[in-house]
């Protein structure tokens, strides 16, 4: 059985996390996938790397202008003067949501400070310089699993981080940048 995963989405490593009020070492770092990437290789799986579908399939799980904001979030932040070195969010604008969850608008606030916390759930999910990279590669891992088993193996194992399963539509939630859930589902479902 193969296993798909991208050395660049080892790069996300960010050095903060909110836990107990505290700022501490995020639990969900390359070590647990260097350990896990150890383990599927002495089990015999053949690691393979994830093939590029492009953008078109993210953006059938989450909107544009969250994508676009996760690909340009560090950059805009590291403008700030006294910044912080990963991008977290301080302000909270209010977070309304229907019935359906369906994804919110643009934002109405143009500032960085503002758009971190109307797109990021809150501390535990820093952005840095190489976030977007690594979790690009984390969905083309998982659209890549998906597409294995279409193609008609029995089994793949899509080893995604920073791992998205509690990621929204519109943002992303601990540990969690582009959702790669939907997109192993959305892309074996044809959405």
């Amino acid at each position: 059985m193969k296993f798909f995963f991208s050395e660049t989405q080892l790069a996300h490593s960010p050095k903060q996390f909110m836990r107990h009020g505290r700022i501490v070492d995020p639990f969900e770092n390359p070590n647990r996938t260097t350990t896990l990437i150890a383990s599927l290789e002495r089990a015999g799986l053949q690691r393979t790397e994830p093939k590029d579908y492009g953008r078109a399939p993210i953006l059938k799980v989450h909107v544009d202008h969250y994508v676009a904001f996760l690909e340009g979030a560090y950059a805009r932040f590291m403008e700030l003067p006294n910044h912080g070195p990963e991008v977290l969010p301080n302000v909270y604008p209010y977070r309304g949501a229907s019935a359906s969850f369906a994804g919110r608008g643009k934002p109405r606030v143009s500032g960085i400070l503002g758009r971190a916390g109307w797109y990021m759930g809150d501390l535990g999910c820093a952005i840095m310089e190489s976030t977007f990279p690594a979790a690009y590669a984390s969905a083309q891992t998982a659209i890549t699993g998906a597409e294995e088993i279409l193609s008609g193996a029995p089994a793949a194992f899509a080893l995604c981080r920073p791992p998205g399963h509690h990621a929204q539509k519109p943002r992303p939630n601990p540990s969690a940048c582009p959702d790669d859930q939907p997109h192993r589902r959305g892309f074996v479902l044809g959405l």
